[in-house]
């Protein structure tokens, strides 16, 4: 089939990679779900949650770490199996 280049506006891929990391314990999931909660509490859109990244668990949970998008949810690029929505002119940051 070959490479296909990234396209920002294109159509996601139908298929997903099939590995995923899930989180292995407790203190993982406590650790997931207080990022996840705090990342809504300050109204944040991060890369992991727009791309709907398989391995969420592993960044949130294991490491408590997330990549926030600063300018809204809309990329200017278009990486291959990234599910964050692309425009090549985003609507312009929110003021407030």
């Amino acid at each position: 089939a070959g490479l296909r280049e990234p396209r920002v506006g294109a159509a996601m891929p139908a298929a997903k990679p099939s590995y995923r990391v899930p989180a292995s314990s407790p203190s993982d999931i406590a650790r997931y779900e207080e990022l996840r909660q705090g990342l809504r509490d300050l109204n944040l859109h991060t890369v992991c949650e727009e791309a709907q990244c398989p391995n969420i668990a592993e960044c949130w949970g294991q490491a408590g770490t997330a990549t926030i998008m600063v300018l809204g949810d809309t990329c200017t690029r278009g990486c291959r199996f990234c599910a964050v929505k692309t425009s090549a002119t985003p609507p312009p940051p929110d003021p407030t």
